[in-house]
C-alpha cells in the first residue's frame, strides 16, 4: 500500500464525476504498473458509491489500448483509464475518463539548477509528474510542452534544447528518436539522475540499422498488427501493397498483446522478415533479439524502398 499511496488516483474527482454522470456500472483499467494498486481504488469507490465496478486486466501499455471489448461485452458504461492521458491519435469508441495518477512523492531533481542558463529550453513529462515537469519549466524559464509517449512527443517548434522528466529512460529515449536533432536531457525525479541519452540512442540507431539490412532481401513478411489506438488500417494497407508490388508474399495477424510467444506460434522463423505495425517500441525494445528481423514499418519502408540513409523515427 505505501507505493501506491505515493500517486495520487483522484478519488474525490472521480466519485464526483460518476455522480453527476449518474452511471451504474464502469469498468477499472490500469498501466501494468498501477494494476497492483486496483484493490486500493475500488475499495475506496465502493466505499462512496452504490454502483458496480469492474476492473480490466488485459494489457494497459498505454492510453492507445483502452479496454473497448471488454466493456461492450459487460455492458460497461465508462470506463476509467489509470496512469494515461487521451493519446493525441486515438478517442476510444467508449466513453472514458483518463486519471494521470500523479507521483505525490519526493522528487529528487539533483543539479538541475545547472539548466537554468540555458536558451529555447522546453520539457515535456508523463502523466505522473505534470504539475512537477510545469513547476521546473517556470523555475528554468523553460516552455513546457506537454505529455511525450513511446510514439509522439508534442510539437517542439522552437526548441533547442529538450528536457523529458520522467522515471527510466523509456520515455527520454522516445524523446530522442522522435526529435534526434535536438539536444535531448533527462531527468529522473525518482532517483535524481540528470543524463543525457546519446550514447544509447547511436547503439540502438546501429542496432536498428542492422535489422533492416538483415531484412533487404525478404520475400516471405509477416505484419502484426494491433487493436484499438494499435490497428493502424492504413499502415497495414500500405505496407502490403508495397510487398505485393515488389513480388513479395504477406500475411497480416491481428493481436492485442504482441510478444515473442505470439511469433513462436506463428512460427514466424519461416517468414525472412516480421513488422509490428502496433505500438513501434514493440520491434525495438521487446523483439530485438528474434533470430529473424523484426522491424517497424518505418524501417519496412527503408527495405522495400531501398532509402537505408536519414534514418526517421519508425511511427
Amino acid at each position: 500500500m505505501s507505493f501506491c499511496s505515493e500517486y495520487d488516483f483522484e478519488i474525490d474527482r472521480i466519485v464526483e464525476e460518476l455522480r453527476f454522470l449518474g452511471v451504474e456500472k464502469v469498468l477499472l483499467q490500469f498501466t501494468e504498473g498501477f494494476q497492483p494498486c486496483a484493490p486500493y481504488v475500488v475499495r475506496e469507490l465502493r466505499s462512496r458509491l452504490g454502483i458496480e465496478i469492474v476492473v480490466s486486466a488485459n494489457p494497459s501499455y498505454g492510453p492507445c489500448i483502452v479496454d473497448e471489448a471488454t466493456a461492450r461485452d459487460l455492458g460497461i458504461e465508462l470506463v476509467i483509464h489509470f496512469g494515461h492521458l487521451e493519446h493525441p491519435r486515438y478517442r476510444p469508441s467508449i466513453t472514458t475518463i483518463f486519471v494521470p495518477v500523479q507521483y505525490r512523492g519526493e522528487a529528487k531533481l539533483g543539479n538541475v539548477e545547472e539548466l537554468a542558463s540555458l536558451r529555447n529550453l522546453c520539457v515535456a513529462t508523463t502523466a505522473q509528474h505534470i504539475d512537477l515537469a510545469k513547476d521546473l519549466a517556470e523555475k528554468l524559464s523553460a516552455r513546457f510542452l506537454g505529455i511525450v509517449y513511446g510514439c509522439y512527443v508534442p510539437p517542439y517548434q522552437g526548441c533547442e534544447k529538450l528536457l523529458i522528466v520522467a522515471g527510466g529512460s523509456f520515455h527520454c529515449l522516445s524523446a530522442k528518436l522522435l526529435a534526434p536533432h535536438l539536444e535531448v536531457l533527462c531527468l529522473d525525479p525518482y532517483v535524481g539522475r540528470l543524463w543525457r541519452p546519446d550514447r544509447e540512442y547511436e547503439k540502438l540507431i546501429r542496432a536498428r540499422l542492422w535489422k533492416v539490412s538483415q531484412a533487404l532481401d525478404a520475400r516471405r513478411w509477416l505484419i502484426v498488427s494491433g487493436l484499438y489506438g494499435q490497428r493502424r488500417k492504413e499502415i497495414v494497407n500500405d505496407l502490403r501493397n508495397l510487398i505485393e508490388d515488389r513480388g513479395g508474399e504477406v500475411i497480416v495477424v491481428h493481436a492485442l498483446r504482441i510478444d515473442e510467444s505470439i511469433l513462436r506460434n506463428l512460427e514466424a522463423h519461416r517468414f525472412d522478415a516480421i513488422v509490428v505495425a502496433a505500438c513501434p517500441r514493440i520491434a525495438i525494445d521487446d523483439l530485438q533479439h528474434f533470430e529473424k528481423p523484426v522491424l517497424t514499418p518505418g524501417e519496412a519502408r527503408m527495405v522495400l524502398e531501398r532509402r537505408l540513409e536519414g534514418y526517421v523515427y519508425p511511427w
